[in-house]
């Protein structure tokens, strides 16, 4: 199949005044450009940040093959262009040919404050039960429908309340993610029963004081696996999900550590940031991209 890029599509339209600097809403998707998109939801017109790779493989207008999305969810009372800027995943994406998206979370005042609904957390949505896992569909289907998305290779990532939910996606679309990475994040999703092992990545700061290290996971794990008795617990849920033997421990830098799942069903991996806050850490986004890019869906 063959996918024209250069053309306009109709869809709920997004005010331009709502939109960054040097994002169009709709219009040409062209490699380099970052787009405004909308999609209706149940819970009503939702909206994110498209950005297309300036790659070859757009620069020739007309693409074939398929390629792997990133999405990517901001933290409480943000939105996707702050995580866009938080993360630089923009020039990771370039670098690696991947689509990037960066949705706008719900609720706040004029949908400024927004947060997800990631289970158990956080803010109104949680609240008024806005269904997320559909929007998060809803904007797979429409990237889809206009670029060819490699349906084996979607991967969420999420910072602070974002990873909480990326931690859901796990959770709850484990048939349609291929893995996912958390920083600064905790699992808040009771009852969470993945139908496979889903390859997952995560950084934490141990002096974290809004998402604490040791913030506890909703869904305790089956075990402990060996090596994991001092890790937080929502890593050692994902250790135990995905069935690993062991942890492997190895300093990567002064302050990175790194613990890896031994045996596992699905890889797991996970970096402590010895003294960190509530942070993005500066190495993680290649490395996040370095870890999924190596997963995809059976």
């Amino acid at each position: 199949m063959r996918w024209a890029l250069a053309v306009a599509f109709a869809s709920p339209t997004i005010s331009c005044a709502s939109l960054p600097s040097g994002v169009t809403a709709d219009g040409p998707m062209l490699p380099g450009r970052t787009v405004g998109r909308q999609v209706s939801t149940p819970d009503g017109d939702r909206s994110y940040l498209l950005h297309i790779p300036d790659t070859p493989l757009f620069q020739r207008g007309l693409a074939g093959p398929s390629v792997p999305l990133f999405i990517v969810l901001h933290g409480s009372r943000a939105r996707g262009a702050a995580v866009r800027e938080q993360s630089g995943m923009d020039s990771v994406a370039d670098a690696h040919g991947v689509l990037v998206a960066y949705p706008d979370g719900r609720g706040g005042i004029f949908g400024v404050n927004t947060d997800w609904n990631a289970g158990d957390c956080c803010g109104e949505p949680q609240q008024a039960g806005v269904d997320d896992i559909a929007f998060l569909r809803r904007l797979v289907a429409d990237v889809a429908a206009r670029l060819p998305v490699d349906r084996h290779r979607i991967y969420v990532i999420g910072f602070s309340d974002g990873g909480r939910m990326a931690y859901r996606t796990a959770c709850e679309m484990s048939s349609e993610v291929a893995a996912v990475a958390i920083v600064a994040g905790s699992l808040t999703t009771a009852r969470c029963a993945p139908l496979r092992a889903v390859p997952t990545v995560a950084f934490h700061g141990t002096s974290d004081d809004e998402v604490l290290y040791g913030d506890s996971a909703h869904t305790a794990p089956r075990v402990v696996v060996s090596g994991a008795e001092a890790l937080p617990p929502s890593v050692r849920f994902w250790l135990s999900a995905n069935r690993c033997g062991s942890v492997m421990e190895r300093r990567v830098q002064n302050a990175l550590i790194r613990f890896t799942g031994v045996r596992c069903a699905g890889d797991v991996t996970f970096f402590s940031v010895t003294g960190a806050g509530h942070a993005w850490p500066t190495p993680a986004s290649p490395l996040i991209a370095d870890f999924l890019l190596a997963q995809r869906l059976p």
